[in-house]
């Protein structure tokens, strides 16, 4: 009825592991204070606020997207690192995701299998840290991604508005 998906990851025994539900719900306008008969505003922080200041952790082996996507990430407050071009394996991805808040990785690197890399992070992850975004020009992605642990998905060209978007619902599905 909602045009969504349900599946399951089994462990090796063949036991439930994990399961994901994706529904598709339709956008309503924003809550404001002239429609809640109070100052919504003042009784819960901004999702700006939620993005200065988050740690980010950019995976691509192509220097533009690094740039162009690490600009971006700076311009809304975020503090941004990434790993050298040739050492975006999924091993040495754990380990420097682990003090990250979201990890923000191409789809499209030709080294790199990013669902390897967002799976790792998802094995290796403490509580509900680092999410994964994804960047990627391909349509048609997002349950495939989703089924592989990542948490939202943006399309390249990445546009401001648009990261600044998915990274308030990625900090807001928590």
């Amino acid at each position: 009825m909602m045009q969504g998906n349900i599946w399951a990851i089994l462990d090796p025994q063949g036991l439930p592991e994990s399961m994901t539900l994706v529904l598709r719900f339709q956008l309503q306008s924003p809550l404001t204070s002239s429609n809640l008969g109070g100052s919504f505003e003042q009784q819960y922080a901004s999702p700006s606020c939620q993005i200065a200041g988050l740690k980010v952790l950019l995976i691509d082996d192509d220097d533009i997207n690094l740039v162009i996507a690490r600009k971006f990430l700076e311009k809304l407050g975020c503090v941004v690192s990434s790993l050298p071009s040739g050492s975006t394996s999924p091993n040495s991805v754990g380990a420097s995701a682990a003090s990250c808040q979201l990890v923000m990785v191409n789809l499209e690197m030709v080294r790199v299998n990013a669902f390897d890399v967002a799976l790792r992070i998802r094995q290796s992850r403490s509580g509900r840290w680092p999410f994964v975004m994804a960047m990627t020009s391909e349509h048609n992605t997002w349950e495939k991604c989703a089924q592989s642990g990542i948490n939202g998905v943006l399309k390249k060209p990445v546009i401001l508005q648009e990261l600044k978007d998915e990274l308030v619902r990625i900090l807001q599905s928590t």
